[in-house]
């Protein structure tokens, strides 16, 4: 599922649950919490990046069983509708944070600000950058893995019809 059908689907979740514990970068998280979902995961790396437990949504511990999903899941139910407006809308706004145009911004930042920072512990500006700019390479990177992986299973799937 891709494109529309796939903001069509998150569009009609109240909630975006999700199990693995191998999900890289929190793509998939990423993607729900565009669309306002709060999320129920696994602590897990990937989601420990990106899920703020009672915030953007709830994190269990990894050897959560299907009951702990269950209780959670009602406990978001039986929330107030303010409670849960506020939750989508920093699931909303923690999204944003790991948009293109905000990863790009912070790479220009990092390039501006190396302008002017005086030099730190005996590293060179470029060695602070080049530092700097890996860890973002790599979050692009995990990003650019997710995102791979989720299409080349799409295509493996047989189709409908």
């Amino acid at each position: 599922m891709q494109g529309r059908s796939l903001a069509d689907a998150y569009a009609a979740m109240d909630v975006f649950v999700f199990s693995s514990v191998s999900e890289t970068q929190g793509l998939v998280l990423a993607e729900a919490m565009t669309a306002g979902l709060p999320v129920v995961a696994l602590d897990a790396p990937g989601v420990r990046e990106i899920l703020r437990d009672g915030l953007n949504g709830r994190m269990l511990s990894q050897d959560a069983r299907s009951d702990a999903f269950a209780a959670v899941l009602a406990e978001l139910a039986a929330l107030p509708s303010a409670t849960r407006a506020r939750m989508a809308t920093t699931a909303h706004e923690t999204a944003a944070r790991f948009s293109w145009q905000a990863t790009l911004a912070r790479i220009e930042a990092l390039y501006e600000d190396l302008e002017r920072r005086p030099r730190e512990s005996g590293e060179s500006r470029w060695q602070t950058a080049r530092r700097q700019l890996e860890k973002e390479r790599d979050i692009l990177g995990n990003l650019a893995h997710a995102l791979g992986a989720t299409i080349n299973d799409d295509r493996a799937r047989p189709t409908e019809g």
